[in-house]
């Protein structure tokens, strides 16, 4: 009896120390960053992501930067959207080498990429791009594309 109080007790600790997001519909993503351009410069900018049963919505985190990038928070409907795609790539690290230490030559940097077209307000088709973190990987491509009815194209780069 000793031994199965203990075995709820762990149980319910283990349950209660989970994101919440595991076990609500709506899938939300906070390490997830938008590619944003201004003109020839690309920058990341940190948001969130959530995947609802009907739109999915992208807010920034950081409140500052939505003067510059307010454009980039939307919400998006799942029947205008199209072409989900997962894109991975490794590259060496050759700077980092150069300024810290030559063992890192003998790394790669790894980098996973989701994004999406979709059809805006005024009937154009645009994109949106994503940095994905490592730990999110599997969600964005099992969950997400049961969540939104679209199938997934991958393309792994070596």
């Amino acid at each position: 009896m000793k031994k199965m109080i203990y075995m709820v007790c762990a149980f319910s600790v283990l349950i209660s120390s989970l994101p919440i997001s595991i076990f609500a519909d709506d899938l939300i993503f906070e390490k997830t960053k938008i590619v944003a351009l201004q003109g020839e410069k690309m920058e990341q900018i940190d948001v969130i992501v959530s995947w609802k049963s009907d739109k999915v919505e992208i807010e920034l985190k950081d409140r500052g930067k939505k003067k510059k990038y307010g454009y980039l928070e939307t919400e998006i409907p799942y029947d205008k959207m199209s072409d989900l795609t997962y894109e991975y790539s490794k590259h060496w690290r050759v700077v980092s080498a150069i300024l810290v230490t030559p063992w890192l030559l003998f790394s790669k940097r790894k980098h996973h990429w989701y994004s999406f077209k979709y059809k805006n307000a005024e009937d154009k088709e645009d994109a949106v791009v994503l940095r994905i973190d490592k730990k999110e990987v599997l969600l964005y491509k099992r969950r997400v594309p049961a969540i939104c009815g679209l199938e997934l194209t991958e393309h792994i780069e070596d």
